[in-house]
């Protein structure tokens, strides 16, 4: 895997390559994800039994918060562009497509997926101003706890009592709003601050610590499970360059 991350904004260019990989039951809290399928074949599996296999040239997109797992074979290449929402709202269609133009510019996206996923951020520039949030608003300051500060040690047993829940009630209210249970979700969150951590060039054995993990062996586990590849894995994939105009930093 290769990761070309933008320092001064939130999008992040994932290219998977030579894996042969399934990425559990996730969500994206605060990105929107196009994928798109330069070779092999990726399989997707959505809420409700829904399901997409996507070949060469296919683009497909993951909103915010929608629950979905992945799996790419051995010979599938898959090139995701992450697009933080807030981007959406802050800046124009023009910045953004022009942005992710130079960042994806030598990762091989075929010329047809190329038209696509312009189309797609097209669409979601357009649309910016009409969202809403779906979720119940008994809820939503729990889950921006867990997205801003998931580092926090919270229990079922107090998320439920702050809400005046039964566990069982709140577990069931929560899957039905974010499509995983909280324990899930929560930890999802930890490992996407770690990632951050870890670009910030913070030592693995910290980040585990900061994150409130038992100890470095179960951060690597909950890690690889996550990510799919291990913290010191990822550290690798990442190589900082700074772009010509010194705004962005890649990997090459």
């Amino acid at each position: 895997m290769k990761y070309y991350h933008n320092a001064v904004c939130p999008i992040e260019i994932v290219k998977t390559e030579n894996l042969n990989i399934s990425f559990q039951r996730h969500n994206h809290a605060e990105h929107y994800v196009i994928s798109i399928v330069a070779a092999g074949k990726a399989e997707v599996s959505y809420e409700k039994g829904h399901a997409g296999t996507y070949e060469p040239g296919d683009v497909f997109c993951v909103m915010p918060m929608q629950p979905h797992a992945v799996c790419v074979g051995q010979d599938a290449v898959m090139i995701s562009i992450c697009i933080g929402a807030c981007l959406f709202r802050e800046w124009t269609y023009d910045m953004i497509a022009h942005t992710v133009e130079e960042m994806t510019a030598r990762t091989g996206i075929p010329d047809v997926a190329r038209m696509r996923y312009v189309e797609i951020l097209r669409k979601l520039s357009d649309a910016a101003g009409q969202r809403r949030s779906t979720t119940d608003p008994m809820l939503e300051r729990v889950i921006n706890t867990l997205t801003m500060f998931p580092e926090r040690a919270l229990s079922l047993e107090r998320m439920a009592e702050e809400l005046h829940m039964s566990k069982y009630y709140f577990i069931r209210k929560f899957r039905e709003n974010v499509g995983l249970p909280p324990h899930q979700f929560h930890l999802q969150r930890r490992i996407r601050k770690a990632q951050k951590r870890l670009r910030a060039k913070c030592s693995v054995v910290d980040v585990a610590l900061e994150m409130g993990f038992y100890d470095q062996s179960h951060f690597d586990h909950c890690f690889k499970r996550i990510v799919g590849i291990s913290p010191k894995a990822y550290i690798a994939a990442i190589f900082y360059k700074p772009g010509a105009d010194g705004s962005f930093i890649m990997v090459l």
